[in-house]
């Protein structure tokens, strides 16, 4: 096989501690993981993962330009955000089941112990998870930017605060009507 980064240059088969079977290229220290092989690897160890918190990262720069060809199907590789505070995204090939991890993203994932949780970072839902952290934050951020970060952080832990409450569509609905009866600028009835 081939390295989808040099061209020309072969894949060297190599092994992680953890037996976990490998193809490193030489000459960008990138690695392609055989679909196949990381499913032996994941069905030998005593436990695995099957979730991983959606945990955003700084937010990965996706280039359409930047396609990765499969060096088993030779076809053009999804890119998945990892996540977990990491600004990068792996791609897998949905037909061979591999993945193509840079060389510093390999070695990342390796020391955070999340070469077992690339099947999960490759779903829909983890993704979808990534979304929606992502959305909440650019909202967090917004709040903060109209209203200030004092009002806006006890907006948060009040609506936490209700959200987690046993009554908490009951305080909701009261403070909504606390808030519209503001806003009308009525300050009957309660």
């Amino acid at each position: 096989m081939y390295s989808p980064r040099s061209p020309g240059k072969t894949l060297q088969r190599e092994r992680t501690a953890d037996g976990l079977a490998i193809f490193r290229c030489p000459a960008t220290g990138g690695v392609w993981i055989d679909g196949q092989a990381y499913w032996v690897w994941l069905g030998g160890r005593k436990t695995v993962r099957a979730t991983l918190e959606a945990a955003p990262g700084s937010e990965a720069q996706v280039g359409e330009d930047d396609a990765v060809l499969s060096p088993r199907s030779r076809r053009i590789m999804r890119k998945y955000r990892v996540g977990q505070s990491l600004g990068f995204v792996i791609d897998h090939d949905s037909v061979s089941g591999g993945f193509w991890l840079d060389g510093e993203e390999f070695e990342a994932l390796n020391e955070r112990r999340l070469l077992d949780a690339l099947h999960v970072i490759c779903s829909d839902r983890y993704q979808a998870g990534l979304r929606d952290a992502a959305a909440l934050r650019a909202r967090e951020n917004d709040a903060e930017r109209v209203l200030g970060a004092e009002l806006a952080h006890a907006v948060r832990d009040l609506a936490l605060r209700a959200a987690g409450a046993r009554r908490g569509p009951e305080a909701l609905a009261y403070l909504r009507a606390r808030l519209e009866a503001a806003a009308d600028g009525s300050t009957s009835g309660f």
